[in-house]
């Protein structure tokens, strides 16, 4: 009889952390899963052999097995506009490192991948300036748009139309 209880204190040890893991990051759905199916199912299984209660805790050391594996299989990352204004703030580095090399803005987003026809003679390119092969889309399938306000002070606006693919609306997403 101790040793039964010795190998239940070890296994209730062992699914603690996990145990907590799964509550913390799906307690709804741990809960629900483990009340309607997966201990019942445990002590069903268990009861065929006698062991009702052994049963119950493999069902939920099984439950906290996957309460750890669910968290590295799902993936996460930033929102659609969160990975447009990221991209976005990498086309204003590489356009600030292009002007910087040449001393003008680039005539186009294009020439930050190979040099632009236009280069004066003389004038260094020193790309790429992105780490693409091609220019990337936004979240929603459109392309960032890339349009210089004012040569002399350098200054450009590099967007995404956004959501609604429509161009000067409020959903549009830039740095300016």
């Amino acid at each position: 009889m101790p040793r039964y209880r010795l190998r239940t204190l070890l296994i209730a040890l062992a699914s603690g952390p996990p145990l907590i893991a799964g509550i913390y990051f799906y307690p709804a759905v741990f809960v629900l899963v483990a009340v309607i199916a997966v201990i019942p199912c445990g002590v069903l299984i268990g009861a065929k052999f006698g062991k009702a209660i052994d049963g119950g805790v493999l069902g939920m050391a099984f439950l906290l097995l996957l309460a750890l594996l669910l968290p590295a299989q799902m993936r996460s990352g930033p929102s659609p506009t969160g990975a447009a204004r990221i991209t976005v703030r990498f086309f204003d580095m590489a356009i600030n490192s292009y002007r910087d090399k040449t001393g003008q803005l680039p005539p186009d987003l294009e020439s930050l991948l190979k040099p632009p026809s236009a280069l004066p003679d003389g004038t260094e390119w020193g790309g790429p300036y992105l780490s693409y092969e091609k220019l990337p889309f936004d979240p929603w399938g459109g392309k960032f748009h890339y349009q210089v306000l004012d040569e002399s002070n350098g200054v450009f606006r590099v967007w995404s139309n956004g959501p609604d693919r429509r161009a000067n609306t409020e959903d549009d997403i830039s740095d300016r």
